[in-house]
């Protein structure tokens, strides 16, 4: 049941949290600061101990200093199947292979990646996606990125098909793009 410790690489890294934070609003943190997609579970421990959504590091007696262990372990189809229903899908986050991340707000399983691509290029959220080529941009899901096999394709969606019923909330999407640098920056 349990997965890989997530900062198993990184070693310790200190976060700020106060007594009153719960372990729902910790979590959320983890997920932005690592960056970890909705399809992984997120379980976090202290002397062994998993502490539970709904409680404060008080009622853990969690002082200051201490250590949490945090794993993430992959959902399983049916798991997921349980956290996408009744779930809005508010949002999703678009990374580019530069590692730049962005939030799209408001978007549904009915959004198509043309969409999404034009609100990238209206809001200039990804630098170097512009107009020009923003058609040749691709959408691929993140979670898809293990089956590249040899060819190092990554399977690309549709431009035209809705983003479909197996989004989750907060998903990850990679854009790849050929980016376009300003004219002051090209070369002469």
């Amino acid at each position: 049941e349990d997965g890989d410790p997530i900062l198993a690489k990184a070693g310790t890294v200190p976060f700020d949290v106060t007594p009153e934070v719960t372990i729902d609003e910790f979590r959320d943190q983890l997920v932005s600061y690592f960056n970890i997609t909705p399809r992984k579970k997120v379980t976090i421990r202290w002397w062994g101990k998993e502490l539970e959504d709904g409680h404060d590091f008080r009622h853990y007696r969690v002082s200051d200093g201490s250590t949490l262990e945090v794993t993430l372990r992959t959902y399983t189809v049916t798991e997921l199947r349980v956290v996408a229903e009744g779930r809005v899908l508010e949002r999703i986050r678009i990374q580019s292979l530069r590692g730049k991340t962005v939030v799209v707000n408001d978007a549904t399983r009915r959004t198509t990646p043309r969409q999404i691509k034009q609100e990238l290029v209206e809001h200039k959220m990804i630098p170097g996606l512009v107009k020009s080529n923003v058609e040749g941009a691709k959408l691929c899901f993140s979670h898809l990125m293990p089956l590249l096999g040899p060819s190092g394709k990554m399977p690309e969606l549709p431009d035209d098909e809705p983003i479909g019923p197996d989004v989750i909330d907060n998903d990850i999407f990679i854009i790849k793009f050929n980016p376009i640098e300003p004219p002051d920056k090209k070369k002469r």
